[in-house]
């Protein structure tokens, strides 16, 4: 297991979710708790997980919403997903 810490540059908030390996799609209930400690503003258009994102050995990470996968979150919508940053 390893522990990885999202950000979001906006609100100056971070948060550490626990993840077997990369990539990770965030269960429903990590999703409601990543979203709502990095932002938790009602009507806030942040986005919730904002700015670089690094794996504990600081490897760039994306986070994205996993619009192909099958995994959804509570609501059917698509769960967000870490994954290594492709090289450009």
């Amino acid at each position: 297991m390893m522990t990885i810490t999202l950000r979001n540059d906006f609100h100056n908030t971070t948060v550490d979710l626990r993840a077997a390996s990369l990539p990770h799609t965030l269960t429903p209930s990590q999703e409601r708790r990543v979203l709502r400690v990095l932002c938790g503003v009602t009507g806030c258009t942040c986005g919730g997980v904002r700015g670089p994102q690094y794996s504990p050995d600081g490897r760039r990470l994306t986070v994205e919403r996993d619009w192909y996968g099958s995994a959804t979150d509570g609501n059917g919508y698509p769960a967000l997903t870490i994954r290594e940053r492709e090289a450009a």
